[in-house]
């Protein structure tokens, strides 16, 4: 029976094409929000600036088009990217945009990059002419600066909605809106999201970590980066690697996470140092005892190789980066009895299976999966020489 929980609980993750991205999707909607934000807290601000003005923002670098945690911008075809034009055109309304406004008033776009981005390359950059226009299509072949004066001004004097998430938001409330108003096309991830929120040292440590040669090794380069699915796998670690355990106490992942980053942000370079040999000494010892099965699951039979388990990757991460050389060496002497014993564990144990498939953001879940993993390392250490 626990065979088929493998199986029925197993999802891949999606990359920005919508391909496998190398990480199982875990399923924790079930969870229940504990600690809702004070509504008063939300402040956005809805402004309708016209498209001219948008440009003057790009010309002044006040608007980011490339922010490190979108995927890249300008991947419509010319035709979509025509049609957003001919909208104009027709004074037919835009789709509401979203931005979160620095303290400084620049802006990093939530949603609408690609429409801004179209924007920018046919009025600022001249980058392709209009094509396959519905309505207007003498226009067809047209740059902007070929279009007849009235039809660029009706584009300049345009005047979509802007929804401006304010500097003074809070981090939590920030990221919720996030996630709700990321609803079309392929959703921002909840990485992708912290990373927005949380640049600093702690995402330039991530984006380090997730590019060693000891971590693509371990994982055996399966991980898909484009929608910083390496890096929540290097974040879940250090999550509990530096904040332990019984620091988890509310059943929210996505806080613990954000939080973990707020801090690693204030921390200083030397302890980050430090944080960095831990994992890659951890890594390594990873992908000696468990060779390309590392933080996958497994089955007696059958030649099916699994993507990676997030769950697993902390726990085993944080597992073995506890362990000091003599321990490590011993469990690398007892790999295949390690390895037989972690099998039986997935097919005979379904409440670790459901703990590393399911709900793994509930306090259970993360406490049923350390505890089997250290039990699991324990009583093979105890019979070492």
């Amino acid at each position: 029976m626990t065979e088929d929980l493998n199986d029925i609980l197993l999802e891949e993750e999606l990359d920005s094409t919508a391909l496998g991205g190398g990480v199982e999707h875990e399923q924790d909607e079930g969870l229940e929000i504990h600690s809702p934000f004070d509504p008063t807290d939300i402040d956005i601000k809805t402004k309708n600036p016209s498209v001219d003005t948008l440009m003057k923002r790009l010309d002044h670098d006040e608007i980011d088009l490339n922010p490190g945690f979108q995927r890249k911008g300008g991947i419509w075809s010319n035709v979509r990217k025509s049609r957003l034009i001919e909208s104009l055109l027709l004074n037919i309304p835009l789709p509401v945009f979203y931005v979160a406004s620095d303290a400084e008033g620049d802006w990093i776009v939530v949603d609408g990059l690609q429409r801004l981005t179209a924007l920018n390359q046919f009025i600022r950059e001249q980058s392709f002419s209009l094509e396959g226009m519905e309505f207007l299509h003498q226009f067809n072949g047209k740059t902007f600066d070929a279009l007849p004066r009235p039809m660029q001004r009706r584009i300049q004097e345009s005047e979509p909605v802007f929804h401006i998430i304010q500097p003074g938001c809070p981090k939590a409330v920030t990221r919720t809106i996030f996630k709700r108003i990321n609803t079309s096309g392929m959703p921002l991830s909840a990485q992708e999201i912290r990373h927005a929120l949380y640049e600093g040292p702690a995402t330039r440590l991530l984006h380090e970590l997730a590019s060693t040669d000891a971590f693509i090794k371990a994982t055996g380069g399966s991980i898909k980066d484009d929608r910083m699915a390496d890096r929540e796998c290097v974040l879940r670690y250090l999550a509990f690697e530096v904040r332990g355990i019984g620091e988890y106490k509310v059943s929210d992942l996505d806080a613990f996470l954000s939080e973990t980053l707020e801090i690693l942000n204030a921390t200083d370079h030397g302890t980050l140092d430090a944080y960095r040999e831990r994992f890659e000494r951890a890594m390594t010892l990873a992908f000696r005892i468990f060779g390309e099965q590392a933080f996958r699951k497994q089955r007696r039979k059958g030649q099916r190789k699994y993507p990676i388990n997030k769950g697993l990757f902390e726990t085993w991460g944080v597992a073995l980066s506890d362990l000091d050389v003599r321990q490590a060496n011993a469990l690398v002497d007892q790999r295949a009895r390690l390895n037989d014993r972690f099998i039986d564990l997935l097919e005979t144990d379904a409440d670790f299976v459901s703990a590393i498939s399911a709900t793994t953001g509930s306090m259970r879940s993360v406490h049923v999966r350390f505890e089997r993993i250290k039990n699991l390392i324990d009583s093979l250490l105890e019979v070492s020489p």
